[in-house]
């Protein structure tokens, strides 16, 4: 079943009438499935062809760009070996984003990474992540 599943998102990805957008939609979806079944090595080599063949430009404002950053985030946190190498990526594209588009699972999934690399912009992201939820929440 695993490689019928990967070799059909290859073929949908290397069709040429796929647009970008559709493209890291497929890599989306291919990444959150290694997640989900523990191979973080797959999951990472997905997670970097993305980032190394993708124009942002293109995506940067969508919602989409954001999937892939909490996918990084979450491959961060699980598995500190294999999402180290995302994570200084991932941390300077989070703090491109203007504080407006955030939301719930962004936050703490790079809270999450942040913890799992011992890095102090955790308490950054803490601190932005209670502000959020201020916005939002009433308190009784």
């Amino acid at each position: 079943m695993k490689g019928s599943i990967r070799n059909s998102w290859k073929r949908f990805l290397l069709t040429e009438n796929s647009s970008t957008r559709d493209i890291i939609s497929g890599y989306k979806d291919l990444i959150r499935y290694y997640l989900h079944m523990g191979d973080y090595g797959n999951a990472l080599c997905f997670c970097k062809k993305v980032i190394e063949t993708t124009d942002y430009k293109q995506i940067r404002t969508l919602r989409l760009f954001k999937d892939i950053l909490e996918i990084c985030f979450e491959l961060t946190a699980r598995d500190t070996r294999a999402g180290g190498a995302l994570w200084s990526w991932a941390k300077a594209e989070l703090q491109k984003v203007p504080h407006s588009s955030r939301y719930g699972n962004l936050y703490t999934k790079g809270i999450a990474a942040a913890n799992a690399m011992n890095d102090p912009y955790g308490r950054q992201l803490e601190q932005e992540y209670e502000n959020f939820r201020r916005q939002f929440f009433c308190k009784f």
